[in-house]
């Protein structure tokens, strides 16, 4: 069943993808609508590696993140540099 209930967006957030070959894909929520994809495949988001190793990034639509199809699972906070920008 899809949660119609719009969900706020959240930096960070990492969303859970299934694949037709029964794994999962993991993509963060990287800056406003843009997913950076993990380049692990696995069951489970406790799989994914601690380091971010990202195989490539992707542009969604907002209702794609608030619609409850692809669901958030977890978070990883993102980390400021010192020149103040955000880094993975």
């Amino acid at each position: 069943m899809i949660n119609r209930v719009k969900k706020r967006l959240r930096l960070g957030d990492i969303y859970e993808v299934e694949l037709p070959n029964g794994k999962k894909a993991y993509g963060r929520l990287f800056k406003e609508y843009v997913l950076a994809f993990y380049k692990t495949r696995c069951h489970d988001v406790s799989e994914l590696p601690d380091q971010e190793d990202y195989e490539f990034y992707v542009g969604v639509y907002k209702d794609l993140l608030q619609d409850g199809v692809w669901r958030v699972v977890g978070k990883k906070c993102l980390r400021i540099n010192a020149c103040g920008r955000k880094t993975v």
